[in-house]
């Protein structure tokens, strides 16, 4: 059966189809969220604290490497010694091709606003499991591991700390140089924290890289990287992992848990356009005004910018994904080219909003379970939001679940659009 919305209702109970059927469409059965606890919260502030009582820092082979050098960095002596691996300032000319292997039990710290890790293009960087790389940005706005290029391998914990605004976990490329080609593994015993309010992963530049998440990833805080977006509003949104460039992947396994806990700053966004995300894991979005997956950008689309299209969001069979705030919702999705699948057996979930938004067009496709435990004016299971005055139309193919306590499907007041429901 095919069913066509159009105009501008913001809200139905039922809709007429072209042959004169009622099609009932919304479900006011109130569903119980199952609560999701991840290893992360507890157990990351714990390694933090570690990190700095602890006398025994890193000793590392060579703190100012020049290109091509391999580092280690273990136990011994000296200790303490928290001057990190790096030429001295953000700004500094930065050594290409250098590895640096963390092992043992070691802890490579970098204090006042330097980055504990911070190299140029082609860099390697592993860290076994039950080390940390940490960064105290109390006076700057370092990272614990920040390169140009290359590839990240972490099994152990990597921190960053500060006051709001200041820090990331780890930061890929620039706003000059793109990042292409490049790599981060977080493995099942890996652990990366970000406390300011920035992403704890972001790549930058105008070109992919691949994030893979088995363990645990988490970030709170108010976002804070630009003072305004590109149409001069305050407070633009960020991420726990975000990812800037063009077909950009993200990858979060089963054992995989992506945590955000903060105003406007989602889990997982992947910003640039046709950027792919699979999530088989827990992705949660725990702040105001916050998504749990994100793929372009209504901030993008607001400026009239032509890089929205595009972008695919697979929910596996064994994901989770979830908002649980007020104006939280599950997995949004901007510009027409963009597409949401759920499998049979994925969740994808807001209490208290809206469940998937589609900006401007789009596609789900839903074999598993899509909800809103809300029941209030402006919330849905789903809900399409055309903006400005193009027409774009939107479809929805379901042979799953889309459940609301509300509204099952909306589509935004005011707006021009076509919404397709195939069951």
């Amino acid at each position: 059966m095919s069913v066509l919305l159009h105009g501008t209702a913001s809200s139905c109970d039922k809709i007429t189809t072209s042959k004169g059927q009622t099609a009932m469409i919304i479900s006011r059965k109130i569903f119980t969220s199952r609560k999701i606890t991840t290893r992360l919260v507890g157990a990351s502030a714990l390694a933090l604290v570690a990190a700095w009582a602890n006398p025994a820092l890193a000793a590392c082979s060579n703190i100012a490497p020049v290109t091509g050098e391999t580092l280690i960095c273990d136990e011994s002596s000296p200790n303490p010694d928290n001057r990190g691996i790096h030429r001295g300032t953000l700004t500094a000319s930065l050594p290409d091709r250098v590895t640096v292997r963390v092992i043992n039990d070691p802890n490579v710290a970098g204090a006042g606003g330097v980055s504990s890790i911070h190299l140029g293009r082609d860099a390697i960087i592993t860290t076994d499991a039950g080390t940390t790389v940490a960064a105290n940005n109390s006076r700057g706005d370092g990272a614990a591991i920040d390169i140009e290029s290359g590839s990240i391998d972490i099994a152990g914990s990597v921190t960053s700390t500060g006051p709001v605004g200041l820090g990331t976990g780890i930061d890929v490329g620039n706003t000059t140089l793109s990042p292409s080609g490049s790599t981060v593994l977080i493995r099942e015993t890996g652990s990366v924290t970000a406390s300011g309010g920035t992403a704890a992963i972001i790549f930058q530049g105008y070109t992919g890289g691949l994030t893979t998440i088995d363990g645990t990833v988490n970030a709170t805080g108010t976002w804070h990287l630009f003072a305004t977006d590109p149409i001069g509003r305050p407070n633009q949104r960020g991420a726990a992992v975000y990812l800037l460039g063009d077909g950009a992947r993200i990858i979060v396994g089963r054992t995989g848990a992506v945590t955000s806990d903060g105003q406007r700053l989602s889990a997982v966004w992947g910003r640039g356009p046709n950027a792919v995300i699979d999530i088989a894991g827990n992705v949660t979005a725990r702040g105001l005004d916050a998504a749990a997956v994100r793929v372009g950008g209504d901030d993008l689309i607001s400026a009239g910018s032509t890089r929205i299209a595009g972008g695919l969001v697979t929910i596996r069979p064994t994901a989770f994904v979830s908002a649980t705030a007020t104006q939280g919702v599950g997995v949004e999705l901007a510009g027409a080219g963009a597409a949401l699948v759920v499998e049979g057996g994925g969740r994808v979930t807001s209490d208290l909003y809206i469940g998937v938004t589609l900006l401007r067009g789009g596609s789900v496709t839903n074999a598993g379970r899509v909800e809103s435990l809300a029941f209030a004016a402006g919330t849905a299971a789903i809900m399409a939001v055309s903006g400005g005055t193009t027409h774009v139309g939107t479809t929805i193919t379901n042979s799953g679940e889309i459940v609301s306590a509300g509204l099952a499907i909306g589509v935004g007041s005011g707006n021009i659009d076509t919404v397709t429901v195939r069951n």
